[in-house]
């Protein structure tokens, strides 16, 4: 869950760059021909703009704020698949919430059952094959019971983990796809337990007064978070909480000002998303694991605004965030990269503009240039360097340009 690309071999460094010249020629066709971008990091969330709720894609930067579905498809609770190329999210269309999945480009949207079966809080099992989530005994009207449930990515397969007489709600596959976290109700509010992958061996990790929404695992699958309302039944304020894998060392990252809620770590581990109203309106944020470096991600000003979902390296056809207003947007990148290099670029419009570089990871190496900019031709140099000054090794990197809310991504490859 939520894991990065494993670097080149030695081999295939040395294949490499002996294959430079042709290969940067066939990278440049293959980019203007809209192939395969891997390697970029998303925040997958629920956005309420233009009315009624939708799942977007947007970099943890605040960059590129995509729509993945198309218009007029609803949708919620995003989870991105572990190679980052499918989403399944709950959809209401069909007179109560049921699982649905579209590939992250938008094309392919289908429902996960072929019948009509509540579903929600969908989670992938880690190689990609099976989905839990949690069914409701009487589509979501209040007074139902929750029920964790997981059936195969082709929607065959429907089995029941959660026993009868419980109420289990808001799971999550762990890092090594043994176990699956989830909530329950305990005298009136949710703790946090964990059970076997196959339903088997329920262990509650926490005791208390306060309601407890979601445990989500850390990528290294030592670590939980979750959101704990301190008085059941009042959903105004709340704060983050990361503890042990065992529910010990439970710490809050956050105050309970405010409503923090929905939190998700980062591919590496080292940051957390989560969406908050402390700007009166609802956006995603993230932080480092210890609650500190709080940045905003998102800006939406419809309320209710903006809820978290999931946080993965995606894999996109490159153009495809082009769709917002991309016309006229040009990106053109040397290829290969030996030493200071100029990148040109033309912006349609006057916008916010930046101009990044990321690795295969999807992690951002570089800010070569975030201001405002008119419309026209423009040019940034890029000397091979990080943001710390330091040489980056030699191997494939992506450009991203972005003008207001549309973007465009180019290949180019650094040798030594």
């Amino acid at each position: 869950m939520r894991r990065g690309h494993s670097p080149p071999s030695t081999p295939l460094r040395q294949a490499l760059r002996a294959a430079l010249p042709a290969l940067a020629l066939v990278m440049a066709i293959a980019s203007a021909a809209g192939a395969v971008t891997p390697g970029i990091s998303k925040i997958a969330y629920t956005s309420f703009r233009g009315g009624s709720p939708a799942i977007w894609l947007v970099t943890p930067n605040g960059s590129g704020p995509t729509r993945v579905l198309p218009a007029g498809s609803d949708g919620d609770g995003a989870a991105l698949s572990p190679d980052g190329a499918r989403i399944v999210y709950e959809s209401p269309r069909r007179y109560y919430a049921q699982l649905y999945m579209i590939n992250t480009d938008g094309t392919g949207e289908h429902r996960v059952l072929g019948y009509d079966f509540y579903g929600q809080s969908g989670t992938w099992s880690p190689d990609g094959a099976k989905i839990a989530f949690t069914h409701s005994s009487n589509n979501g009207l209040p007074g139902g019971t929750g029920t964790v449930w997981v059936v195969n990515a082709n929607g065959t397969g429907l089995k029941q983990l959660s026993p009868g007489g419980v109420d289990d709600w808001v799971c999550d596959w762990s890092p090594d796809g043994t176990k699956i976290s989830f909530v329950s109700t305990v005298a009136g509010h949710g703790e946090v337990f964990v059970m076997n992958a196959d339903g088997t061996n329920r262990q509650q990790l926490t005791s208390g007064t306060a309601h407890i929404s979601g445990a989500e695992w850390s990528p290294d699958g030592t670590k939980l978070a979750c959101a704990l309302f301190p008085t059941p039944g009042s959903w105004s304020f709340s704060s983050i909480h990361v503890m042990n894998a065992d529910g010990a060392g439970d710490t809050a990252v956050t105050d309970t000002s405010c409503m923090n809620a929905r939190p998700v770590w980062s591919p590496d581990g080292g940051r957390i998303s989560f969406h908050s109203n402390r700007s009166g309106c609802f956006q995603i944020y993230t932080m480092a694991g210890d609650g500190s470096d709080v940045q905003r991600v998102t800006w939406v000003t419809s309320t209710p605004g903006d809820f978290n979902g999931d946080w993965k390296i995606v894999t996109l056809p490159a153009g495809v965030e082009d769709a917002a207003g991309g016309a006229g947007l040009e990106l053109r990148v040397p290829s290969p990269v030996r030493a200071q290099s100029s990148i040109r670029f033309t912006i349609p419009r006057e916008a916010e503009t930046r101009l990044e570089v990321f690795d295969g990871a999807g992690r951002l190496v570089r800010t070569l240039l975030r201001q405002r900019l008119g419309a026209g031709s423009h040019s940034a140099a890029w000397d091979g360097r990080d943001g710390a000054g330091r040489a980056v090794p030699a191997g494939v990197y992506h450009c991203r340009l972005v003008n207001g809310e549309a973007g465009r991504t180019a290949r180019l490859v650094v040798v030594r």
